[in-house]
């Protein structure tokens, strides 16, 4: 087990861009050129080109503007066929004729599903052979007409047909970074990569994004350094002492087209960089973040030990090892981000750790809440938006939600939310 799994945050050549933090500081150190009125509110500051937009208050959608959602996909529950029972989903994705492909981690294989969701076929099944999927399977992509499934520590990137069936794989080196989290635009699928080394430790320096699956891997951009693992621990063995929960850690997002959104956790300010990866603008929110109290480590620990547990953990090392854990001081603000391709940006505030300690199904891998800010594609803020509770995102995919929630028997349904504007 690599430190619990990384800590259960890591299930993940030279770079062509400048970090994106050194991009800010050199717009942030120009002149301010400019100032312009928004919504109430909202200060927008050009500086050398780069719009820095300030958002406070309750945002500028007025009574009955607000987005709406409208469900338009759903397989799964406790009274569906076989083939619609899902163990642990971790991936959709959807093809241009509309036909739905879900991961599903436990089972080690994708299921297809026409647009009405009747179920059309089984790619994979589990295994440690050509076309068959191991533990370390990570997700679904399709891309023209295949179905790649990623497993980096087995068979690597599979590719299958529907029609033709096996197609054959390509290996993925994790030494060129684990996996840390993946997506897909136009350009192709990419992956936020970890260095880690168990005699050098995690890289000092910030994760690079990178396309994978290709001939050749291109590095698209920079992170900022995350924070969860101490980074360049050094040559000797790690330990927990070297870990930090709830650290800041960089959220990104890529949308069609090449534009980015990348912010760290813990500071609602997010940079959005366009195609060429150049400063476009900078967006704020006055939000306080949340101080961890002694109650919250004590909830996170217990949910860590019943997740170690699960790996196989030996019950009498658990408390031992969690006792050395150490805690940032405050809570992320943000957990996910969804950046559109006109412009428009998604960010999924963090569920409040304080009600989540109260929670006896806490979910230390879910701490997103259903309340979504909206922006439009100046930065202005708009509204929040609230997704159905208990429904956790995976992607957003032509202006479609597509995640999962669970029913009362804690059965997972595959949902899609059109979103309604």
């Amino acid at each position: 087990m690599m430190l619990v799994n990384l800590v259960l945050l890591m299930s993940a050549p030279m770079n062509r861009t400048a970090p994106v933090s050194a991009a800010l500081t050199l717009a942030l150190l120009t002149a301010c050129s400019g100032e312009e009125s928004g919504p109430s509110g909202t200060t927008v500051t050009d500086s050398a080109g780069v719009r820095i937009v300030d958002n406070s208050g309750s945002g500028s959608w007025g009574e009955g503007e607000a987005w709406t959602f409208e469900e338009v996909f759903r397989v799964g529950g406790i009274d569906g066929e076989e083939t619609e029972r899902f163990g642990l989903v971790i991936g959709v994705d959807v093809d241009a004729e509309g036909r739905v492909y879900i991961a599903d981690q436990q089972a080690k294989e994708v299921r297809v599903f026409a647009p009405d969701g009747s179920y059309l076929s089984t790619v994979g099944g589990p295994g440690e052979g050509p076309g068959e999927i191991g533990a370390g399977f990570m997700g679904v992509f399709e891309r023209d007409g295949e179905v790649w499934t990623i497993d980096p520590v087995g068979q690597g990137i599979q590719r299958y047909s529907l029609e033709a069936g096996y197609l054959g794989a390509q290996p993925f080196s994790i030494e060129d970074g684990i996996p840390f989290r993946m997506d897909e635009a136009d350009l192709g699928v990419v992956a936020q990569r970890r260095g880690f080394d168990v005699d050098r430790g995690v890289s000092a320096t910030g994760d690079p994004i990178t396309t994978i699956g290709t001939e050749q891997t291109d590095t698209l951009m920079q992170l900022p350094l995350g924070l969860t693992i101490a980074p360049g621990v050094g040559e000797s063995e790690m330990s927990m002492d070297d870990v930090s929960l709830l650290a800041p850690e960089p959220r990104w997002d890529i949308a069609d087209g090449g534009a980015t959104a990348v912010g760290m956790d813990n500071v609602y300010r997010i940079e959005v960089m366009d195609a060429g990866q150049t400063l476009d603008r900078v967006i704020t929110r006055d939000v306080e973040p949340i101080e961890i109290t002694e109650g919250m480590k004590s909830m996170l620990r217990r949910a860590m030990a019943e997740q170690m547990e699960a790996f196989g953990a030996p019950a009498g090392v658990i408390a031992p090892m969690l006792e050395q854990l150490s805690f940032a001081e405050t809570a992320p603000i943000f957990v996910q981000l969804a950046l559109e391709g006109d412009g428009h940006l998604w960010v999924q505030r963090t569920s409040t750790v304080r009600d989540a300690a109260e929670q006896v199904d806490f979910d230390i891998n879910d701490l997103g809440s259903n309340r979504w800010d909206i922006f439009d594609p100046e930065g202005r803020y708009l509204g929040e938006m609230e997704v159905p509770d208990g429904f956790q995102v995976l992607r957003l995919i032509d202006g479609v939600l597509w995640g999962f929630d669970r029913d009362e028997f804690d059965v997972q349904s595959v949902v899609g939310l059109r979103v309604v504007r």
